[in-house]
């Protein structure tokens, strides 16, 4: 599914939901989380000039429509403040990723103070290696899910303990036989809550 069927399905799910709530005024939320990733390699290359490991640290921040208790729609933004790959050699180079996508939220029970959620993804991931003085950039696009664990801190505050996420990148990157990409995350998420007149 490209980028525009994608929102277009999402437009009209969240145009379903808002008729539903008889224009009930929604309520957002924003998110602010850092997270370690892992790209794993497909398959088992074990010469002496391949890349062995591909990791990031990186910031996200996003944003929700809540449509109602369980379901929430928005986007996110994660950016890289510390990339390596490294070779098998014993090489390393640098490396920065940005990820760009919109997620759909499905939240579990409303506990009173820890609850699980599910979230699906679609994005667009740009690569950018810093190879012996050269640049190289190449972007590609990505399904993926989360698994997460939210506590509840106040009112309207609540702490992501931890998610598990992966993303499939549906082409390589460059000459990468990258297989999926794993990241573990935590941060905070806060309720910007809108009253009816």
């Amino acid at each position: 599914m490209d980028s525009k069927k994608f929102s277009l399905s999402v437009l009209l799910i969240t145009t379903a939901f808002y008729t539903q709530a008889q224009f009930r005024l929604p309520q957002f939320d924003v998110e602010a989380k850092g997270a370690f990733s892992v790209w794993k390699l497909n398959g088992d290359n074990k010469q002496h000039n391949s890349i062995d490991i591909i990791q990031f640290i990186s910031w996200q921040g996003g944003a929700h429509i809540q449509l109602n208790q369980r379901i929430a729609i928005g986007g996110f933004y994660s950016r890289s403040f510390s990339g390596k790959v490294a070779y098998k050699s014993g090489e390393k180079s640098d490396a920065q990723v940005l990820i760009t996508g919109i997620d759909l939220r499905l939240s579990g029970g409303r506990s009173a103070r820890v609850r699980p959620y599910l979230s699906v993804n679609y994005s667009k991931v740009e690569f950018l290696q810093s190879l012996s003085g050269i640049n190289l950039a190449n972007r590609t696009n990505a399904v993926g899910a989360t698994l997460g664990l939210m506590r509840k801190l106040g009112n309207n505050l609540y702490w992501n303990i931890v998610e598990v996420s992966f993303k499939k990148l549906n082409h390589p990157v460059f000459w990468l036989d990258v297989d999926f990409v794993l990241e573990a995350k935590t941060g905070f998420t806060y309720n910007l809550r809108i009253k009816n007149k």
